[in-house]
């Protein structure tokens, strides 16, 4: 079984990213501050919210099973959206992204755009790996016929300033920027489409890219096209 996050978000090589960014102090959190009984921003009266509460605050070593975030329903979503959008759940964001990816809804969306659009030069650790994982989510959502996800992240990939992705530039813009564009190609290799294929393969041509990238197409491809064949569900989760 393949695991989102580990197989995927893991060849973007985020543990070495993160050494580039200085933590924020003001949104870095304590872990006495994570109890549920002192969130208020986020409803945990409903009783269908609890389940999707409780999934995310695992801790995932391997990354999260696809099957065991799909299975957590339509009625996950709400739940999910207020927790992205309330800061003192910040170390779970992360986990929050990919399932709503999994779970393919395309209520999530846009919340998941302005997420990522929103995020500012100052990041915590945890907020910036949930910002690397929005392209996956979207990613997930565009193999669930959500056309707009696949459009913004074809959007994306027009967009890049490629001769700022340098590694060797230790400085937050350069380098986040190269980890972005790194998860908007995974994003499209998990879309499974052919219009992603296709953008990926004109990308793959071109050998004067920072070789994170160049290096990582080939898989991009091969996921794509494997997707395309079988539906991400067969891919990513258990079912064969």
């Amino acid at each position: 079984m393949l695991r989102v996050m580990a197989t995927v978000l893991g060849v973007i090589g985020v543990a070495a990213l993160l050494i580039y960014f200085q933590l924020d102090e003001e949104t870095s959190h304590d872990s006495n501050n994570l109890g549920l009984s002192t969130r208020a921003e986020v409803n945990l009266t409903k009783a269908d919210s609890r389940p999707a509460l409780q999934f995310i605050q695992q801790n995932f070593p391997e990354g999260i099973a696809f099957d065991a975030a799909a299975s957590l329903g339509p009625g996950a979503v709400d739940p999910l959206l207020e927790v992205i959008g309330d800061p003192s759940w910040e170390r779970y964001h992360k986990h929050a992204v990919i399932v709503l990816g999994i779970l393919g809804d395309a209520r999530a969306r846009d919340p998941l755009i302005n997420y990522a659009e929103s995020a500012q030069a100052r990041l915590s650790v945890d907020r910036l790996q949930a910002v690397l994982n929005v392209p996956l989510a979207l990613g997930l959502l565009a193999a669930r016929e959500d056309a707009q996800s696949l459009d913004y992240l074809l959007s994306r990939v027009s967009t890049l300033k490629w001769e700022r992705l340098d590694w060797n530039k230790a400085d937050t813009e350069s380098t986040r920027d190269l980890a972005m564009a790194r998860a908007t190609l995974a994003g499209l290799g998990l879309s499974g489409k052919l219009e992603a294929f296709e953008h990926l393969e004109v990308l793959g041509r071109y050998k004067d890219r920072p070789i994170l990238i160049y290096q990582s197409i080939g898989e991009d491809l091969r996921l794509n096209r494997e997707v395309a064949r079988f539906g991400v569900a067969r891919i990513l989760g258990s079912v064969r």
